[in-house]
């Protein structure tokens, strides 16, 4: 039972990028940015410009040329 509980205290999410991407330590977040590969990062930079786009971070205009973006290089 005690393995059990110290399991699952392990894998407690401590924190999120872009509200998709968790992570339950700084040792892991760490390790996920020195080891990413290109399509974590492309998957990253989508995540990033859509939580910006959700939080009202661009104006119409900058969200139409950003979106345009992606679907340009996405596809």
């Amino acid at each position: 039972m005690e393995n059990n509980r110290q399991s699952t205290e392990k894998t407690e999410i401590i924190g999120n990028l872009f509200e998709t991407i968790n992570y339950s330590s700084k040792e892991q977040l760490n390790l996920f940015i020195d080891n990413m590969n290109q399509d974590q990062a492309w998957y990253c930079l989508k995540q990033a410009i859509l939580s910006c786009h959700n939080r009202g971070v661009f104006t119409l205009e900058e969200s139409e040329a950003v979106s345009k973006s992606l679907r340009l290089l996405l596809t």
